[in-house]
């Protein structure tokens, strides 16, 4: 018979999966508000109000020596706004090259430029971005198709109709994609909402800051194996890990994610 000590929370972290007892989860939570405080260890994201109560939320990824969702989220905003500033500077040395009448020697394929590779290459399981990236399509073909329709017309010496399509464009195609780069991070908070398992540790409340919750699961003792050398641990030690619906499931305590902060009382008033 199950009983309440074979019972885990499993979650994933970086797309691997873990555990943590039940017996000491008081309840789940998403990842709102997060007030943050000086003088909080670095592994502590920060504080919420749950039901008048201050609950210390730790970064669980922080705590095992992984990278953050947080600089994920900042890196690949970074990198979006540096996509953005690509296809500002290519109109404008659009514009440059016709009025100096010389060759524009930018790329012209979508699919050649660095948002365009990254953008044929890049996958997500996430619904709501994946409706977010899908509206770059259109209007980022139609800017790199500009410059061949500019040397078209300016070709048949139509130059004022060339100098139109180039505002056109502008107005139209770059502003809905310099929006829709802006746009990236509010979407992406929205739509990746982190999850906050709860625990209950000597009646001081934790909150443990996790990617997503998998299920909750009966694991009998004896299905569970102690693996030596372990990375997704944070140092390379032993671990307990399981088989869960055929997915290595590495199994925690709380204490052995944030040892050093529980093993002494901490001021977060």
């Amino acid at each position: 018979m199950a009983t309440m000590d074979d019972g885990w929370v499993l979650f994933t972290l970086q797309k691997q999966q873990y555990g943590m007892p039940i017996r000491d989860l008081l309840q789940m939570v998403v990842l709102d508000r997060v007030a943050t405080q000086a003088t909080a260890p670095d592994t502590v994201r920060g504080l919420i109000n749950l039901r008048d109560r201050i609950v210390p939320v730790v970064d669980t990824r922080k705590c095992l020596g992984m990278t953050t969702k947080l600089s994920q989220l900042n890196a690949f905003v970074e990198m979006m706004q540096t996509r953005k500033q690509d296809h500002i500077n290519w109109l404008d040395e659009l514009i440059a090259s016709v009025e100096e009448e010389r060759e524009f020697k930018l790329t012209r394929d979508p699919h050649q430029c660095a948002f365009g590779k990254w953008y044929d290459s890049y996958k997500t399981d996430n619904a709501v971005f994946g409706m977010h990236l899908a509206k770059f399509d259109a209007p980022h073909r139609r800017i790199h198709q500009l410059a061949d329709d500019v040397e078209g017309l300016i070709c048949n010496g139509e130059m004022k109709c060339a100098h139109k399509l180039i505002e056109k464009t502008r107005d139209n195609e770059l502003k809905t994609m310099i929006g829709l780069f802006d746009g990236v991070e509010e979407v992406l908070k929205s739509a990746e909402k982190e999850i906050v398992l709860i625990m209950n540790r000597d009646e001081r409340l934790l909150g443990f800051i996790v990617d997503d919750v998998y299920t909750i699961r009966d694991i009998p003792p004896e299905n569970v194996q102690i693996v030596e050398h372990v990375d997704s641990i944070g140092e390379n030690g032993s671990a307990r890990v399981a088989d869960v619906d055929g997915v290595t499931s590495i199994l925690l305590q709380p204490d052995e994610i944030f040892s050093t902060e529980l093993s002494k009382p901490v001021n977060f008033s």
